[in-house]
């Protein structure tokens, strides 16, 4: 009697102390019968009819009524610690109730309503739901709140007074004790979980104690607010995903218990950025389906069944995308803790039609400069494949959850994940350690936790320093367009007295790259930089970065010229780290100078064989389809360079379709060349029939280009080498592009021949044509003698862009027929690395070049029949090592992403300046096929270099 007096005592007390708090919060009276909880009887009805005549929702019922099928052959949970905490057990019996008084509600079958019995007793009789941790005594309380309103009409009076009486002893009487209540004053899901908790339990048992539930109400109601209003106005929760998942199911578990108790949430889902925090999840998630896991958060995609809540109160059946499509793929629906709230998507969502949950419509970036800022970038929705960023800034100390990964990202492309993060460690095998991992100070021992460093993050350091705790990382500016997705973030006070400027610049280039540019500034003492990036990628180290192969895929990652590149592995330091198995650390070091600024830019190009063969069939595809159009004759140097570049990608891809379609244009004129004997431009069809012959053994395919070679040999032109000349500038190799047209077929035939004639006489008509117009010091090409004197309109020497295009792919033509013992062949490779190294010194940062190789601003548009013909022959350089790939494999590869970027999505290729013979402007739709043969010679080598990657 006494301690009964002492309990109404305290609960007085405590009434009078809410009313005097939180007085300006109306709770009005009601007298609802049970079950009120969410889903009154008459709501049932129509929750089930609803979910009967919809195929997904009868789908997702039928699941989880499987699910709870799984739970009646278990026995009642015992009480069981795990370390200082209770909540594993909460956990599982919030599944455990919830899941069967559903099943039992909506399908009326008592052997759901009898084992749910089973568990409420057992729990309600437990000593205590271990208030010393009290989310253990929250989740407790909401499990069998539930459960006692849902099953009240079944219970018997002393089953309802044992549950009753635990509801009020062990979850609300605990709540009233300054010892456990300290969740009232926090900010973050603490709150959250304990106060939604404590307002389910007061709306449980409102009739046995109604003036006490209303002020817990209230209690809740007011105390609440502290951890929303940290959601900012952009709706970026402060803990990350799985505490946004965590803080936000109870949140909304208690806004909808509101609405349906009283018909207003009292203005809580007003507060600025908590709806908008829905589409800031839905950002959070990448197109492999795996979160944004930074801080302590994992790397598992959980079910968020607060979504059905916020699309049913944004009216936006969008948001149930992943959710949908996470159910649906779950072969069974067992205990897991992220599905404890299972049955809340029939009470939210059932209105709605699943088959409308499309993403298409949100934007394709999200930015937030919340108190954790974070910025979220992708190409695209809907697709697995495209290029997702997350990269986050905020403060060390700000919270709990946090790690020193300020300035960090994640990197998804082709479907994989590239950079990862590690993600939180076991809290209660820390804590057996003896470690104090709540503590944010600097020197605390939750920064000796090796994941939880910024050692183990993809940051750079300085001196292998610890990030300053009260450093702050702000993101400065962002943009969205559909060429670029960037966003810059100042991590300046993160190095204090390390660095005096650090920031970080990220970007999607033209949806087909990712760019990371630092910038730093040294104090007055030289500084050591290390960059790190985490991969479970398998990692092979080349001059000037690193190939990463995961899941058939691959992505080069290019670091800044003269760094010192590096791979380890993530191994713990301490023996309390848990291990990372199969997680690589790359990156660079170097040393930064005193008082100097540098940038520092990483560039990571992602690469398949299936993305090379579909945007390379699309490009050959489209040209087949519209070859009709085309206005050159079929054996114009025009087509024959199309169709030297479509031989090549039909060989690297056993193509007979497209062999199908250079034999009918063989077979359409004879296997003839075209009609000026001695033009270098009319045998470059023969290329073509030399390839055709390879395949097929038919000596007709090369008959007239012999015809044509032996005449040209045996009856050499006397004009001079001169373009300005009547007759040498068509009879003699007197313009650039004529390096290409001709002598690859003189050296087809000496491979098959083994005549010298051939090789003898491209060897002197090639070296007079070089000699004349090839100036060794910018080691490019004129296009002609005509050339030689004009200047560009900022004063520089014309060189064109496709004449050195044309020569750049001409010389591996011409070396692929000749033996390694060939007497002049060091000529060709010689010339070959000369010109490549003149080519580029001229390419621009997006990877193009310009019709005007040393005049860009006279002419802004790329040129990419030129870039074409420039990405191949560095690709076929680099494969076959005459080109160094620490110098040229990150310009190539950023080439082949921007070359990529200009293809239509029907496969059109543009910015192809039509014919002439110097700088000319063009535009997205200005094509021609000599550019699409360019390409698809480049996508060749891209696929070879892949193909050897991938061995």
């Amino acid at each position: 009697m006494k301690a009964n007096t002492i309990i109404i005592s305290f609960i007085l007390s405590f009434i009078l102390s809410v009313q005097s708090l939180y007085g300006q919060v109306n709770i009005p009276d009601k007298r609802i019968p049970h079950p009120r909880i969410l889903l009154t009887e008459k709501e049932k009805v129509q929750l089930v009819e609803n979910i009967s005549n919809d195929s997904v929702w009868n789908v997702l019922q039928q699941n989880t009524l499987k699910g709870c099928d799984q739970l009646l052959i278990t026995t009642p949970l015992e009480r069981r610690l795990e370390g200082i905490r209770l909540l594993g057990t909460s956990r599982e019996a919030l599944y455990r109730i919830f899941m069967l008084s559903y099943a039992y509600r909506t399908t009326g079958e008592s052997k759901y309503a009898e084992r749910a019995k089973a568990e409420l007793l057992a729990v309600s009789q437990y000593s205590d739901w271990n208030p010393s941790h009290f989310l253990d005594v929250a989740e407790m309380t909401l499990a069998v709140s539930i459960g006692y309103d849902w099953l009240y009409n079944i219970l018997d009076k002393d089953s309802r007074k044992i549950i009753r009486n635990a509801i009020l002893e062990k979850g609300i009487n605990p709540s009233l004790d300054s010892k456990y209540n300290g969740f009232l004053e926090r900010e973050n899901n603490w709150n959250q979980v304990c106060n939604t908790a404590m307002a389910y339990a007061a709306i449980a048992i409102m009739e046995d104690q109604p003036r006490l539930a209303k002020e817990i109400i209230k209690r809740s109601i007011e105390s609440i607010r502290k951890p929303m209003k940290r959601y900012g106005s952009d709706g970026a929760y402060p803990e990350g995903y799985g505490y946004w998942h965590y803080g936000t199911t109870y949140n909304v578990m208690l806004l909808a218990l509101l609405e349906q108790m009283y018909g207003t949430d009292f203005g809580l889902s007003d507060i600025p950025g908590f709806t908008k925090s829905a589409y800031y999840i839905m950002h959070m998630i990448s197109p492999t389906l795996q979160p944004f896991n930074f801080g302590d958060s994992d790397s598992g995609i959980r079910l968020n069944t607060s979504m059905f809540w916020f699309a049913k109160k944004m009216n936006d059946p969008g948001l149930l995308n992943y959710e949908v499509n996470y159910l649906l793929n779950l072969k069974k629906y067992n205990y897991e803790q992220y599905s404890r709230m299972l049955p809340s998507i029939f009470l939210f969502g059932h209105n709605f039609k699943l088959d409308k949950a499309k993403t298409d419509r949100l934007p394709l970036t999200f930015v937030a400069r919340n108190e954790t800022p974070v910025s979220l970038m992708r190409t695209a929705w809907g697709t697995k494949d495209a290029i997702y960023i997350g990269i986050k800034g905020g403060m060390p100390s700000d919270n709990t959850h946090n790690h020193l990964d300020q300035g960090s990202f994640v990197i998804d492309a082709l479907g994989v994940r590239w950079a990862i993060d590690l993600g939180p460690q076991d809290y209660g095998a820390l804590e057996k350690h003896g470690l104090s991992i709540w503590d944010t100070t600097q020197n605390s021992d939750r920064w000796k936790i090796f994941r939880y460093t910024n050692l183990a993050h993809n940051v750079f350091s300085i001196n292998d320093k610890l990030f300053d705790v009260k450093g702050r990382a702000e993101i400065k500016s962002h943009k969205n367009t559909p060429k670029l997705k960037e966003t810059l973030i100042d991590l300046s006070s993160l190095y204090d007295g390390q660095l005096s400027y650090a920031s970080r610049y990220i970007a999607i280039v033209n949806e087909e790259y990712i760019e990371i540019k630092d910038e730093v500034r040294t104090n007055t003492e030289t500084a050591d930089l290390t960059w790190r990036m985490l991969t479970k990628a398998e990692v092979k180290v080349v001059g000037d970065g690193f190939f990463l192969i995961q899941d058939g895929k691959s992505i080069f990652v290019s670091v800044p010229a003269g760094t010192e590149p590096f791979v380890t592995s993530a191994a713990p330091i301490r023996d309390f780290d848990a291990p990372n198995p199969n997680v690589s650390i790359i990156g660079y070091k170097m040393k930064l100078a005193p008082k100097t600024t540098q940038t520092l830019t990483v560039r990571l190009f992602p690469q398949s064989m299936d993305k090379i063969q579909e945007i390379c069939d699309r490009v050959a595809t489209w040209q087949i389809k519209n070859q009709s159009s085309v206005k050159h004759h079929a054996l114009d140097w025009t087509n024959g360079a199309w169709y030297k570049g479509l031989s090549e990608w039909a060989k690297e891809t056993y193509n007979e379709t497209y062999f199908d379609f250079l034999k009918a244009q063989g077979e359409r004129h004879g296997y003839n060349v075209y009609y000026r004997p001695y033009h270098a431009d009319d045998i470059c069809v023969s290329q073509m029939y030399l390839e055709l012959y390879n395949r097929y053994g038919n000596k007709n395919f090369i008959a007239h280009t012999i015809e044509r070679l032996d005449y040209v040999i045996n009856k050499p032109s006397k004009a001079p080498l001169e373009k300005n000349h009547p007759k040498g500038r068509d009879e003699r190799w007197s313009w650039c592009d004529a390096l290409f047209m001709a002598p690859p077929v003189y050296a087809g035939l000496y491979r098959l021949t083994g005549n010298k004639k051939y090789t003898d006489f491209m060897d002197k008509e090639f070296k007079e044509c070089t000699d004349s117009l090839y100036d060794k010091g910018a080691k490019l090409y004129f296009r002609d003698c005509t050339k030689i004197n004009l200047r560009e309109a900022n004063g520089e020497k014309q060189f064109w862009a496709r004449g050195n295009g044309w020569v750049l792919a001409g010389i591996p033509l011409i070396l692929d027929n000749l033996p390694k013992d060939y007497h002049n062949r060091q000529y060709y490779v010689d010339l070959f690395r000369d010109l490549a190294e003149g080519i580029l010194k001229t390419q621009d940062e997006r990877g193009s070049w310009h019709a005007s190789l040393l005049d860009s601003d006279s002419y802004p548009s790329p040129e990419n029949s030129a870039s074409a013909f420039f990405c191949y022959g560095m690709a076929w350089g680099i494969r076959n090592g005459l080109l160094d790939s620490e110098t040229y494999m990150e310009p190539m590869l950023r080439a082949w992403a921007t070359l990529c970027n200009y293809i239509h999505e029907d496969g059109k290729m543009g910015y192809i300046q039509p014919v002439g013979h110097d700088p000319k402007p063009a535009d997205e739709n200005t094509t021609d096929v000599y550019g699409v043969g360019a390409f698809l010679l480049a996508g060749s080598e891209i696929m070879k270099l892949e193909k050897n990657n991938q061995k």
